[in-house]
């Protein structure tokens, strides 16, 4: 990777932090920096912390201060969206031993061809030294190794709505990568210049999903990209209602009044939220995230949440 490398405060709780995911971490080895921890790590990140954006829903601005990530999606089990979960995730594999790095991607899902989009998506990039990466099948079934020594790198993102691997990608192959689905990571040229493009196979077509250049960013960067997110009225997450969670096969999303679940064998079934009080429920059980919106101190939320339970699904 290449780019600003500089440091990051490592002042997070990473006992805590994988509590709240529920990663065994009694043995020492479980938690050395090795590719097979990286993946068990991703793996319950996702099915432990939901993709939501209800904090700009109902108003409040979005941080990305360290602090204020990990009190928010640990210690008051909330999810977040993109630029929490991996602040959040970069600061925890860093204190853990890890060579981490984010980059800024553009979203390409469901853009028309040939459009460009602003950097409003973070990726992390993770360096594994050969030897810890599994051997020749990668260890995750996501890359193979070189066995000549250097590092290979991973891309690992927690934060795509629910429709990303679970499991660490190498980017440093471009064939198909099987993990709980099949993605790939090729190039294309914007403007000129070389990206990396991550794609998912779905509905028996190549379907994108980002771009990004393997170039690591400075946390001013991160700090606009994340503004822009949660304060432009026409960003994706300030113009609808969204929550997303990967509980084994299943992928269970919230998109204003729907409600649906893609399964792992590519069938989907979709409900309407016909009331508050649906929507309460799903939070809390189905996405397994504190927000409540019974009662009059809850006012507020409910009522910002009603909003886009009245707008249709599909924007």
């Amino acid at each position: 990777m290449s780019g600003f490398s500089g440091s990051a405060s490592v002042d997070v709780d990473v006992s805590a932090y994988l509590a709240r995911i529920g990663f065994d971490h009694a043995s020492p080895d479980s938690t050395r920096p090795t590719l097979e921890t990286l993946t068990e790590i991703q793996r319950c990140h996702m099915a432990s912390i939901c993709f939501e954006n209800l904090d700009i829903v109902i108003g409040r601005k979005i941080s990305i201060a360290s602090s204020d990530v990990t009190s928010k999606l640990v210690a008051s089990n909330r999810g977040g969206y993109c630029f929490e979960h991996s602040t959040l995730l970069l600061q925890v594999l860093r204190a853990m031993g890890y060579t981490a790095s984010p980059m800024l991607a553009r979203v390409r899902w469901k853009r028309p061809p040939g459009s460009v989009t602003a950097y409003t998506h973070i990726v992390l990039v993770v360096g594994i030294p050969s030897g810890q990466d599994g051997g020749e099948d990668g260890g995750s079934g996501s890359g193979s190794g070189s066995g000549s020594g250097s590092s290979l790198e991973y891309l690992v993102d927690v934060g795509f709505g629910g429709i990303g691997s679970t499991a660490p990608l190498c980017i440093n192959i471009d064939t198909p990568q099987h993990t709980e689905a099949t993605y790939r990571i090729g190039s294309t040229t914007i403007g000129g210049v070389c990206y990396s493009l991550v794609q998912w196979y779905l509905d028996d077509a190549w379907q994108d999903m980002y771009s990004f250049r393997n170039e690591a960013v400075p946390p001013i960067d991160l700090e606009m990209s994340n503004w822009w997110s949660c304060t432009y009225p026409m960003a994706r997450w300030c113009t609808c209602m969204f929550i997303a969670r990967v509980v084994g096969g299943n992928r269970h999303y919230i998109l204003n009044s729907e409600y649906s679940v893609r399964k792992a064998d590519g069938t989907v079934a979709r409900v309407t939220i016909v009331s508050i009080d649906m929507l309460n429920s799903l939070l809390a059980t189905v996405f397994n995230v504190l927000f409540p919106l019974l009662g009059e101190e809850h006012r507020h939320a409910r009522d910002c949440c009603q909003r886009y339970l009245d707008l249709p699904p599909a924007m």
